[in-house]
């Protein structure tokens, strides 16, 4: 009796458990993905902020290295703003609240994939709007339409971006800002680097030779070269371009 207990004592160690505990991990992996927080998929969780109706507020969420977004809606659901000015450090969302009522911030990638931590949106203004406020929703829009145009790379898109981030790039100056004096110094290296790139780019499609059936010939009519009758295209014309007599 103590043998086969023994016996069967060691198989449920040895080859039982294991069993089991394999079993285990392989219904994690499986279902893993289905049992990620919401938030990862969808974006944050939502952060929620009262203001009154003509108040300004300012919030902050820390980007790190991961390029993000801020979108605001009021409780309607209807957009109050969408912020992008910076790729890194703190993106800053400001408004002025056009109702009295709740404002909920959402963060997201801007590359579209789930975020890998809950980012933190912090308030660091709620007050009457002054003249500097107004400056600063201004810099704010300018830096998110820069983005904007920057995403749609064409010609005019590039030199629209260009001027934006360099009109952002005084507004930070007068606010005395020199965190964001810094990266819009960098957002304006970007955007002239892509924009001479699409230059270059578009230069050199027009450079590219074409085939010789697409390649454009010189009508004979209105060559210049006088053939052995003394004529301009051998096409009855005489060397002073009229009609010769018949």
């Amino acid at each position: 009796m103590l043998n086969r207990e023994l016996r069967v004592g060691l198989l449920c160690q040895y080859r039982v458990v294991p069993a089991m505990v394999a079993l285990m991990a392989g219904g994690l992996c499986l279902l893993g993905p289905l049992l990620l927080p919401a938030w990862q998929e969808r974006g944050s969780p939502p952060a929620v902020f009262s203001a009154h109706g003509g108040e300004f507020l300012h919030a902050i969420v820390e980007q790190g290295e991961v390029n993000l977004t801020v979108s605001v809606f009021d409780e309607a659901g209807v957009p109050v703003g969408r912020f992008d000015s910076f790729d890194f450090g703190a993106e800053p969302a400001a408004f002025v609240a056009p109702r009295t009522g709740r404002y909920t911030f959402r963060v997201a990638r801007v590359d579209g994939r789930p975020l890998t931590r809950v980012p933190i949106v912090s308030v660091v203004a709620r007050r009457d709007p002054t003249p500097i406020d107004t400056k600063l929703i201004a810099a704010l829009r300018l830096g998110t339409e820069a983005k904007e145009l920057q995403a749609e790379p064409t010609a005019r898109n590039l030199q629209s971006a260009l001027l934006k981030c360099r009109q952002a790039l005084q507004i930070w100056r007068d606010l005395a800002d020199s965190s964001a004096v810094a990266r819009s110094l960098i957002n304006i290296g970007a955007h002239g680097v892509a924009a001479g790139g699409h230059a270059a780019s578009r230069q050199g499609e027009l450079c590219l030779p074409r085939r010789r059936s697409q390649r454009s010939h010189t009508p004979p009519c209105l060559s210049t070269e006088p053939d052995h009758q003394g004529t301009v295209g051998g096409r009855g014309r005489s060397s002073r371009g009229l009609p010769r007599g018949r």
